[in-house]
Protein backbone atom coordinates (compact mmCIF):
# COMPACT_ATOMS: atom_id res chain seq x y z
CA UNK A 1 0.00 0.00 0.00
CA UNK A 2 1.26 3.32 -0.77
CA UNK A 3 2.21 6.22 1.76
CA UNK A 4 -0.45 9.06 1.76
CA UNK A 5 0.68 12.73 0.88
CA UNK A 6 -0.73 13.92 4.29
CA UNK A 7 1.37 10.98 5.94
CA UNK A 8 4.25 12.05 4.67
CA UNK A 9 3.80 15.51 5.45
CA UNK A 10 2.69 15.03 8.79
CA UNK A 11 6.03 12.81 9.02
CA UNK A 12 8.04 15.80 7.79
CA UNK A 13 6.56 18.15 10.15
CA UNK A 14 4.81 20.26 7.81
CA UNK A 15 1.57 19.70 9.01
CA UNK A 16 0.06 18.28 11.90
CA UNK A 17 -2.25 15.27 12.07
CA UNK A 18 -4.94 17.10 13.01
CA UNK A 19 -4.55 19.17 9.89
CA UNK A 20 -4.18 16.27 7.68
CA UNK A 21 -7.67 14.95 8.81
CA UNK A 22 -8.98 17.72 8.39
CA UNK A 23 -7.95 17.99 4.98
CA UNK A 24 -8.94 15.22 4.26
CA UNK A 25 -12.26 15.67 5.43
CA UNK A 26 -12.22 18.79 2.99
CA UNK A 27 -11.15 16.48 0.54
CA UNK A 28 -13.84 13.81 0.83
CA UNK A 29 -15.93 13.82 -2.05
CA UNK A 30 -14.50 16.74 -4.29
CA UNK A 31 -12.28 16.51 -7.05
CA UNK A 32 -9.50 18.84 -5.46
CA UNK A 33 -6.30 17.37 -4.81
CA UNK A 34 -4.74 16.81 -1.52
CA UNK A 35 -1.64 19.10 -2.24
CA UNK A 36 -3.55 22.15 -3.39
CA UNK A 37 -5.86 21.78 -0.48
CA UNK A 38 -3.08 21.62 2.16
CA UNK A 39 -1.61 24.66 0.19
CA UNK A 40 -4.87 26.69 0.81
CA UNK A 41 -5.72 25.58 4.27
CA UNK A 42 -2.65 25.74 5.85
CA UNK A 43 -0.02 27.74 3.69
CA UNK A 44 1.80 24.45 2.65
CA UNK A 45 4.60 25.51 0.29
CA UNK A 46 4.18 23.75 -3.15
CA UNK A 47 7.79 23.04 -2.97
CA UNK A 48 7.09 20.91 0.46
CA UNK A 49 4.01 19.50 -1.63
CA UNK A 50 6.32 18.27 -4.36
CA UNK A 51 9.10 17.20 -2.29
CA UNK A 52 6.65 14.95 -0.31
CA UNK A 53 4.96 13.70 -3.67
CA UNK A 54 8.60 12.57 -5.20
CA UNK A 55 8.79 10.80 -1.24
CA UNK A 56 5.27 9.01 -2.17
CA UNK A 57 5.87 7.96 -6.42
CA UNK A 58 9.50 6.94 -4.78
CA UNK A 59 7.94 4.19 -2.79
CA UNK A 60 5.94 2.54 -6.41
CA UNK A 61 8.55 3.80 -8.90
CA UNK A 62 11.11 1.47 -10.60
CA UNK A 63 14.71 1.29 -8.75
CA UNK A 64 17.27 1.95 -11.67
CA UNK A 65 21.00 2.55 -10.66
CA UNK A 66 22.45 4.39 -13.14
CA UNK A 67 26.10 3.26 -12.78
CA UNK A 68 24.55 -0.47 -13.65
CA UNK A 69 22.50 0.47 -16.41
CA UNK A 70 23.49 0.00 -20.04
CA UNK A 71 22.51 2.59 -21.63
CA UNK A 72 22.67 3.02 -25.36
CA UNK A 73 24.72 6.27 -26.69
CA UNK A 74 21.53 7.08 -28.65
CA UNK A 75 19.36 7.24 -25.20
CA UNK A 76 22.16 9.12 -23.62
CA UNK A 77 22.27 11.53 -26.69
CA UNK A 78 18.28 12.68 -26.18
CA UNK A 79 19.24 15.21 -23.40
CA UNK A 80 22.75 17.47 -23.38
CA UNK A 81 25.29 17.04 -20.42
CA UNK A 82 24.10 20.35 -18.96
CA UNK A 83 20.26 19.33 -18.68
CA UNK A 84 21.30 16.41 -17.04
CA UNK A 85 23.45 17.98 -14.21
CA UNK A 86 20.86 20.51 -14.12
CA UNK A 87 17.33 18.31 -14.01
CA UNK A 88 19.49 15.28 -12.64
CA UNK A 89 17.99 12.92 -14.98
CA UNK A 90 19.67 10.26 -17.02
CA UNK A 91 17.34 8.92 -20.30
CA UNK A 92 18.26 5.26 -19.33
CA UNK A 93 16.28 3.16 -22.13
CA UNK A 94 13.53 2.50 -24.64
CA UNK A 95 10.87 0.02 -23.86
CA UNK A 96 8.37 -0.07 -26.64
CA UNK A 97 6.84 3.54 -27.41
CA UNK A 98 8.01 4.74 -23.97
CA UNK A 99 11.95 6.68 -22.82
CA UNK A 100 12.60 5.43 -19.50
CA UNK A 101 14.62 7.95 -17.41
CA UNK A 102 15.97 7.72 -14.14
CA UNK A 103 16.13 10.68 -11.52
CA UNK A 104 16.21 11.10 -7.32
CA UNK A 105 12.79 11.67 -5.54
CA UNK A 106 13.96 15.52 -4.57
CA UNK A 107 14.43 16.13 -8.47
CA UNK A 108 11.50 14.23 -9.55
CA UNK A 109 9.16 17.05 -10.24
CA UNK A 110 11.97 19.36 -11.79
CA UNK A 111 12.24 16.45 -13.94
CA UNK A 112 9.22 16.01 -14.76
CA UNK A 113 8.71 19.78 -15.43
CA UNK A 114 11.81 19.43 -18.00
CA UNK A 115 10.90 16.77 -20.26
CA UNK A 116 7.43 18.05 -20.41
CA UNK A 117 8.81 20.91 -22.51
CA UNK A 118 11.97 18.99 -23.86
CA UNK A 119 11.28 15.72 -25.23
CA UNK A 120 8.51 14.95 -27.30
CA UNK A 121 8.09 11.38 -26.44
CA UNK A 122 6.26 9.12 -23.61
CA UNK A 123 8.47 9.26 -20.24
CA UNK A 124 8.71 6.83 -17.87
CA UNK A 125 10.29 7.32 -14.69
CA UNK A 126 12.50 5.40 -12.46
CA UNK A 127 13.98 6.56 -9.04
CA UNK A 128 17.63 6.44 -7.71
CA UNK A 129 19.37 7.87 -4.61
CA UNK A 130 21.58 10.85 -5.02
CA UNK A 131 24.97 8.56 -4.52
CA UNK A 132 23.97 6.60 -7.48
CA UNK A 133 22.95 9.75 -9.57
CA UNK A 134 26.08 11.45 -8.57
CA UNK A 135 28.00 8.40 -10.02
CA UNK A 136 25.64 7.76 -13.59
CA UNK A 137 26.25 10.97 -14.19
CA UNK A 138 29.93 11.54 -13.58
CA UNK A 139 29.51 8.27 -15.91
CA UNK A 140 27.75 9.25 -18.69
CA UNK A 141 27.51 12.99 -18.79
CA UNK A 142 31.14 13.57 -17.25
CA UNK A 143 32.08 17.35 -16.86
CA UNK A 144 35.77 18.39 -16.55
CA UNK A 145 36.95 19.09 -13.38
CA UNK A 146 33.84 17.82 -11.38
CA UNK A 147 34.33 14.74 -9.17
CA UNK A 148 32.39 12.57 -7.24
CA UNK A 149 32.61 14.83 -4.32
CA UNK A 150 32.01 17.80 -5.71
CA UNK A 151 29.02 16.50 -7.90
CA UNK A 152 28.05 15.04 -4.37
CA UNK A 153 28.15 18.71 -2.65
CA UNK A 154 25.77 20.12 -5.85
CA UNK A 155 23.00 17.79 -6.03
CA UNK A 156 22.94 18.06 -2.13
CA UNK A 157 22.82 22.06 -2.43
CA UNK A 158 19.92 21.72 -5.16
CA UNK A 159 18.11 19.23 -3.00
CA UNK A 160 18.38 21.85 -0.25
CA UNK A 161 17.22 24.24 -2.38
CA UNK A 162 14.01 23.00 -3.73
CA UNK A 163 13.55 21.65 -0.20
Amino acid sequence: MAIRLGDILVTRGVLTEEQRDEALRVQDGRARPFGAIVEQLFGVTPDAVEQAWGEQFAELAERISPTLADVHPITRSIIERRQAWQFSIIPIRFDGPELVCVTTPDALARAMRFVCWRIERQIRFGICDDDQMARGLERLYPLRGVTLESLGQTISDLSARSA
